[in-house]
């Protein structure tokens, strides 16, 4: 009669496996087959430099924006005052390694405080896009484009310290390609503008960095172009 007993562990034992694989894949949304466009970066992508033969494009379109600013609370068009911008800068740096082709840029602005000024009219856009090929390696043939510039969803409310009321505004970006081997091949490029707009009138670019572009080529060590670079 020890069946009994086995077969209940077995049968739990499948449960329990059932429920790790389905918390596992709600903890790591970003792995998938084959390349993709990943909506964010992902906490696992920043930290996550093993080869588990996944390339994986970061690439924030659509994501639903997280964060400490609401960016749809700004006061209504058509109100007294307007959005003002005291300093406004955008810096490039490449954070590529032997399994990564990947950039980091950092966001910065003070937005103008006064009796016609408003920091909570003001919001931050950037269109961008990005393009790669690996010619050669164990992914080669793998390729994306989503050229040309377009609106990749990033806000203020990615600002993760401030809120919308503040004059300051912080934030970043980590484009490229994950992944990878340092055998790959890898011609990929990034291209980015960076922009303040006013909300209270028709979302007007009070200021605007860029577009800029930087590239990185061939298997590791690669040769990164285009950064550092400080826009301001």
């Amino acid at each position: 009669m020890a069946a009994g007993p086995v077969l209940r562990h077995d049968w739990f034992t499948m449960q329990q496996l059932a429920g790790n694989r389905a918390m596992a894949s709600l903890l790591a949304p970003s792995v998938r087959t084959g390349p993709r466009a990943a909506d964010k970066t992902t906490d696992e992508d920043m930290h996550d430099d093993g080869d588990d033969g996944e390339v994986v494009v970061d690439d924030k379109d659509g994501d639903p924006a997280g964060g400490t600013a609401d960016a749809g609370s700004a006061v209504p068009m058509g109100g007294t005052k307007s959005a003002g911008m005291d300093a406004f800068s955008v810096q490039w740096a490449s954070t590529a390694s032997e399994k990564k082709a990947t950039l980091h840029i950092d966001y910065a602005a003070k937005f103008t405080k006064d009796d016609t000024h408003d920091p909570a009219l003001a919001n931050f856009r950037q269109n961008a896009f990005h393009k790669y090929e690996i010619t050669d390696g164990p992914h080669k043939g793998m390729k994306s484009d989503n050229s040309p510039l377009h609106d990749d969803s990033y806000t203020r409310a990615d600002d993760h310290q401030h809120a919308l009321s503040d004059q300051d505004f912080v934030s970043t970006d980590n484009p490229g390609v994950r992944h990878l081997s340092p055998d790959d091949v890898i011609d990929y490029t990034f291209s980015a503008e960076e922009m303040i707009i006013d909300t209270s009138q028709g979302n007007k670019v009070i200021g605007k960095r860029g577009p800029h572009t930087a590239t990185i080529k061939g298997k590791h060590p690669r040769v990164v172009d285009g950064v550092p670079a400080t826009l301001t």
